[in-house]
């Protein structure tokens, strides 16, 4: 009887769309803050090295899972690989840019500027794919978008706290470094385009190959792991040194002996492989329990609680423009998805995935699929 109940609750907690939807924030959320610990505050700039071992963990825990019948995938194949890799190109661009783009900015504009990439998306679906036209509605979130990247971009002069280590603030003027300014930029744009690029070639290719739920996520590391392995060999020849370095190293702190950080930045690593996966895990749950819509709109509104986060943690001044800019965004978030949403459905069309559904979600007519497995 016990067995029974405890079945039963892991069932009830597997279809509800509130636990889905929790779960899919939290590994988001912690995916970038995990990526901005690892590339910013540890300073380990080898972007390649860290997204193969990424890659390299999300693959092995897919396998583990579907040995234990928790998910399933189609099985390798030469014709489908070809034909699937340069959407895996495209996105090893995605991810290698957004990982330097943190490097260089804080979350919370990373998160705003990233809405650029909906413009593009809705520009290319409507050019290359003959996609539904820029509405009204549509253009009105655009002009949100827009306003928040420039509020969000303004001088940061009007401070309103700075956190900084053990949760004690003061009062600060940040001051900016225009050469990083310049670079953090020009990675910024790379990564919008290239995530334009990842979404339309994905579109182009998925329903010819027929691809569904962890199919696309199976070929993507399969394909992805031994670009971002040899683009590390290549451009990172010191990656690994520099990890066994940080395990060497040794500093006395506080009286305290400090054997390196080699350990916390294998962690975080770790951490950020692990999210990596349990996006995909949540993003398909999402999708049975709920609709494509729904997830579209959860990944705009939990832009916000991440990027105050971002602020918090990373020691980012917090600024009235910031936090305006980042409502903005959201605001302009919900408004394109309610505006694309009342398209697809009137017209019956194959929208572009979106950056915010995380290589998952494809299209309304996979969640349908999905919602009857």
């Amino acid at each position: 009887m016990k067995g029974i109940q405890q079945q039963q609750a892991r069932q009830l907690n597997s279809d509800s769309p509130i636990v889905a939807v929790v779960s899919y924030c939290v590994s988001s959320n912690l995916m970038v803050i995990a990526n901005k610990a690892i590339m910013s505050t540890f300073g380990f700039k080898y972007a390649f090295f860290v997204l193969a071992l990424q890659t390299l963990l999300t693959w092995i825990l897919l396998h583990i899972c579907s040995i234990a019948g928790l998910l399933s995938y189609r099985k390798f194949n030469v014709s489908d690989g070809f034909k699937w890799l340069p959407v895996s190109i495209s996105l090893v661009l995605m991810i290698y840019t957004g990982a330097t783009t943190l490097q260089h900015m804080s979350i919370d504009l990373f998160n705003v500027f990233k809405n650029m990439t909906l413009i593009l998306m809705a520009y290319g679906e409507q050019i290359f794919f003959r996609g539904p036209k820029v509405t009204g509605l549509v253009l009105l979130s655009f002009g949100f978008m827009i306003g928040s990247a420039v509020l969000a971009g303004k001088d940061k002069k009007n401070t309103i706290f700075t956190y900084v280590s053990l949760g004690q603030c003061q009062n600060a003027s940040p001051t900016t470094n225009q050469t990083d300014l310049t670079v953090s930029y020009f990675w910024m744009f790379a990564n919008c385009v290239t995530t334009a690029l990842f979404s339309l070639a994905m579109k182009a290719r998925i329903t010819g190959i027929g691809f569904k739920d962890f199919d696309t996520v199976y070929f993507n590391q399969v394909l992805g792991f031994p670009i971002l392995f040899v683009c590390s060999l290549i451009f990172e020849w010191n990656a690994f040194g520099d990890l066994i370095q940080r395990f060497n190293s040794a500093a006395t702190v506080n009286g305290i002996l400090d054997s390196g950080d080699g350990s916390r930045l294998l962690f975080a690593i770790f951490m950020s492989g692990i999210t990596q996966f349990g996006i995909a895990y949540c993003s398909a749950w999402c999708l049975r329990v709920t609709s494509s819509t729904t997830l579209s709109m959860v990944g705009t509104l939990n832009k916000l609680p991440l990027s105050i986060i971002g602020m918090l943690m990373f020691q980012d001044s917090m600024t009235a423009h910031r936090l305006e800019g980042a409502i903005l965004a959201v605001i302009g978030g919900i408004l394109y998805s309610v505006a694309r949403k009342s398209q697809y459905r009137d017209k019956h069309v194959l929208p572009v995935a979106s950056e915010d559904h995380k290589q998952m979600l494809l299209s309304d007519r996979i969640g349908k699929v999905l919602k009857e497995q």
